[in-house]
C-alpha cells in the first residue's frame, strides 16, 4: 500500500466530516480519541483485538490492511481539523 498524499488524505476527510449534521459531527469529536487508540493498537497489536473485532461481527485475519504511515498521516489530519468536543 502506497503513503497517500497529505493533501489527499485532508480532502478526503473533510469533504466527509462536513458531510455530516452538527449532532455527528460532534459526536465524531467525542469519539475521536478512543477511535485514535483502538486504531492505533489494531496496527500495532491486531491480535489483541480480534474479540473486539468479532463483536462487530468483522473477520479479523479479513480486514484490509493500512500502513502505519498512511494511519499517522490520517490521524494528523484529525487532530488538526476535529473540534475538540469542548468546542461545540
Amino acid at each position: 500500500m502506497s503513503i497517500q498524499p497529505v493533501s489527499d488524505i485532508k480532502d478526503a476527510y473533510t469533504q466527509w466530516f462536513d458531510s455530516l449534521n452538527a449532532d455527528d459531527q460532534q459526536s465524531f469529536a467525542d469519539a475521536w480519541p478512543l477511535i485514535k487508540a483502538d486504531a492505533e493498537t489494531l496496527l500495532t497489536d491486531k491480535d489483541s483485538m480480534t474479540g473486539r473485532i468479532e463483536d462487530a461481527g468483522l473477520d479479523a485475519k479479513e480486514l484490509p490492511g493500512c500502513s502505519e504511515e498512511n494511519w499517522k498521516a490520517l490521524a494528523d489530519v484529525i487532530d488538526v481539523l476535529v473540534p475538540a468536543s469542548s468546542e461545540y
